[in-house]
């Protein structure tokens, strides 16, 4: 489907930019939940921004970038999330960290 317009173009980058945002939190939280942080209970945030192209009439991504806020459970090794934060990093999803 080709989009004409920037207000088409703005839903759609908010629909998108939203999606991957959740799918990248998701996948984060599962790697955290494998070290035994909980993620359920609002412990692990998630706030994206990202930019979309139209490229020839398709439409692209051009970046999305994430911002985790994560609150460390008491019985959780803060090592061990520092290495799933950074497994997470390295997954392909070309993510950085701070």
């Amino acid at each position: 489907m080709i989009f004409s317009g920037l207000a088409s173009l703005v839903v759609e980058d908010d629909y998108l930019v939203g999606a991957a945002v959740a799918c990248m939190a998701g996948s984060f939280g599962g790697r955290l939940g494998a070290v035994g942080q909980s993620t359920s209970n609002g412990e692990l945030t998630a706030e994206g921004t990202g930019s979309l192209v139209v490229d020839q009439g398709i439409i692209k991504v051009k970046a999305i970038h994430v911002a985790y806020t994560l609150a460390l459970g008491d019985q959780v090794d803060e090592a061990k999330a520092h290495r799933a934060r950074d497994t997470h990093a390295r997954s392909g999803l070309r993510c950085t960290t701070r």
